[in-house]
């Protein structure tokens, strides 16, 4: 008994991690710091309690905690920007979610069959009486279990109703999951690794990448406050992501105010070079019509630098946690764009180098 009680206890402390890791999480800031907490922990403190709630959940068998501390990670990660982890969660969260569907149907199914059986032995019962009073009360007893199995069938059918809008729920769940990967990795690398649990590295023997970085940007970052650097530069990149999307040209990574994008990967085509500068010029294009608008405006303006390389690389994945889609290759002795600064810039370098400036 005394182990019970110190079980019993111990879920409620999980829980209760599990409620404080939701109010640090949901809080504002002003809220936080009125109970001493500096809103730059929000994030440690709130996944510690998902933590040690999640630890202590595993170790007893609580399914029910561990799916609400899981479910609070996952959301926990996914604001944070943390797609791997989110995913990593998410994919815990939907196994515990589906063995406890599938023990509350079992559950549901169970009580549905020892209700039958009661019934019918009853029924059974009356219908050995040979009393006319008797039987009369069997026919009211069986007005009484056909009425029993009417409301049994509509039990199963609301159970059934449930279980498939749980289903949709765990699909919608799994499109997310599915969504997080393939904003990681490209299409047919996210196949490989479902398929294998690893992406082999692959040799292309013709890429075009794409480089591009602005022109004095640690001036214009003195000129901006912070939250306005980064609005400007998400709206570049955002643009340059529209255009690669357009042009099929797999986005690499960024790199502070560095873009990288390369053609012709993971699937190798013919059009990668064309495709590319196609892309490069609107993306000078964007950056000159942006620059106007700010000039008129009389606001600091981005200049970009776009290099352009075609040749071999080797394309995979790299890392465990936060891992990401990268290429190795000789572009990288060149990759840093030189072109003037000028808009329609172009020229010709050495090994299929394009450098445009704008």
């Amino acid at each position: 008994m005394a182990s019970a009680i110190k079980g019993g206890l111990q879920s409620e402390l999980a829980s209760a991690w599990i409620n404080a890791a939701d109010v640090i999480a949901s809080a504002s800031d002003s809220d936080l710091l009125k109970a001493g907490i500096p809103p730059g922990t929000r994030m440690l403190k709130a996944s510690g309690r998902y933590r040690d709630a999640l630890a202590a959940a595993k170790e007893n068998g609580w399914l029910m905690q561990q799916r609400d501390a899981l479910k609070g990670l996952t959301d926990l990660s996914e604001g944070a920007g943390d797609d791997a982890a989110a995913l990593r969660y998410l994919k815990e969260y939907l196994v515990v979610k589906d063995t406890l569907l599938n023990a509350d149907k079992a559950k549901a199914v169970s009580h549905l069959q020892i209700q039958y059986e009661t019934e019918k032995k009853e029924q059974q019962i009356v219908l050995l009486g040979k009393d006319k009073e008797v039987q009369a009360k069997e026919i009211q007893k069986q007005k009484l279990v056909r009425n029993g199995f009417m409301g049994g069938f509509a039990l199963v059918a609301l159970f059934a109703g449930v279980f498939l809008f749980q289903r949709n729920r765990i699909g919608k769940e799994k499109k997310r999951s599915e969504e997080l990967l393939l904003n990681i990795l490209p299409a047919e690398v996210a196949e490989e690794l479902k398929a294998k649990g690893e992406a082999d590295a692959k040799q292309i023997d013709q890429v075009t990448v794409l480089f591009t970085d602005f022109k004095g940007f640690t001036a214009m970052s003195e000129k901006l406050t912070a939250k306005e650097l980064v609005a400007d530069i998400h709206e570049c990149f955002s643009a340059f992501d529209h255009i690669m999307e357009k042009y099929g040209i797999e986005k690499i990574k960024t790199i502070g105010d560095a873009y990288m994008a390369a053609g012709g990967l993971p699937t190798p085509n013919t059009t990668h070079a064309l495709d590319v500068v196609k892309a490069a010029l609107e993306i000078r294009d964007f950056i000159a019509e942006g620059k106007a608008h700010k000039m008129a405006a009389g606001l600091p303006y981005f200049e970009i630098r776009i290099g352009i390389h075609t040749g071999p690389v080797v394309a995979g994945i790299v890392g465990v946690k936060k891992f990401a889609y990268d290429i190795w290759g000789r572009y990288g002795e060149h990759r840093k764009p030189h072109g003037e600064q000028r808009r329609g810039g172009a020229g010709e370098h050495q090994r299929g180098d394009v450098f445009v400036g704008m």
